[in-house]
């Protein structure tokens, strides 16, 4: 299966279910030849097969109403899917104006050109992931410019404020976390690998960001003013968070998160607009790294 040349066709059939709810085979095989591509009840049952060992994405047949839907499971794939789709699509028309000698500075605006460098490597390392090869790589440090050689049983690829981590685990058992940008070789080998029991993305499900621990689960309240609560409705700090009093003044957020470096950075960077009311310890931690900024500035 060539997997960048079905990754339009996967992204048709899925946005057509998401948009649908219940999508029967003659409307998604519609939409397939809508967008030029050609359409069989055989082709169609292949192509959901392979989403689902592929992608994770757990695809359904409901006899009732002849449809195919998304389970409740398979919704959060579903996200992460359409999100991996979305980057791809932004860098198919990049690519395609360039090589069409078209200015594209005008149409298009990124925050930082760094976050595209090493999703050259994306393909590979998925591959690896998948069929569970070691690999290889070359590994420049942030902090001392060395470049260092790793070798790492890939497990998870994890996308963090625009750019892509691998996490994997080396031979000693001690994991750790790559950002690929900073890879400079790649080899996927030949030799394989037995993955740890588990699914790797659990370690995340109770963090924001790329630190995660052993540390005990917390229930964190904050407040923000109203045009920041809006922004925080739009894009939650993370999947737990609901709404604990939403009032004109101000509106209370919940998260039960481990309280990670990540997640102090981003409640830092709302700055004035928000406040934690618990808990204590959190809302002292956050204080003191206020009073440690404000010195900055005294004369």
């Amino acid at each position: 299966m060539n997997l960048n040349a079905s990754l339009p066709r996967y992204a048709v059939i899925i946005e057509t279910i998401v948009n649908l709810e219940f999508a029967t085979g003659i409307q998604i095989s519609r939409k397939l030849v809508d967008r030029g591509f050609e359409a069989t009840v055989k082709s169609l049952q292949k192509d959901i097969t392979d989403i689902r060992d592929t992608f994770d994405i757990d695809i359904l047949f409901h006899k009732g109403k002849d449809a195919y839907f998304i389970s409740e499971g398979g919704k959060e794939a579903t996200d992460r899917f359409l999100e991996f789709i979305g980057v791809s699509r932004v860098s198919e028309i990049v690519g395609q104006a360039l090589q069409e000698q078209k200015e594209v500075s005008p149409y298009l605006s990124f925050e930082h050109e760094g976050q595209w460098a090493g999703t050259r490597w994306l393909p590979e390392l998925v591959k690896a992931v998948k069929s569970h090869k070691w690999v290889g790589f070359d590994y420049r440090k942030f902090e001392t410019d060395q470049v260092k050689h790793y070798s790492l049983m890939p497990l998870l690829l994890k996308q963090y404020q625009g750019r892509w981590y691998l996490i994997g685990q080396q031979q000693n058992g001690e994991d750790r976390t790559f950002g690929i940008d900073r890879i400079e070789e790649l080899k996927v080998r030949d030799q394989s690998f037995t993955p740890p029991e588990g699914d790797p993305r659990d370690r995340f499900r109770n963090v924001v960001g790329l630190n995660h621990s052993r540390d005990k689960v917390e229930t964190v309240r904050f407040s923000c003013e109203p045009v920041q609560a809006q922004y925080l409705k739009t894009l939650p700090l993370h999947r737990s968070q609901k709404i604990i009093r939403d009032g004109k003044l101000e509106t209370v957020f919940e998260v039960k998160v481990i309280p990670n470096y990540e997640f102090v950075q981003r409640i830092l960077m709302m700055g004035a607009k928000v406040k934690v009311i618990q808990p204590t310890s959190l809302a002292t931690e956050i204080y003191s790294h206020l009073r440690e900024a404000a010195k900055q500035y005294e004369s």
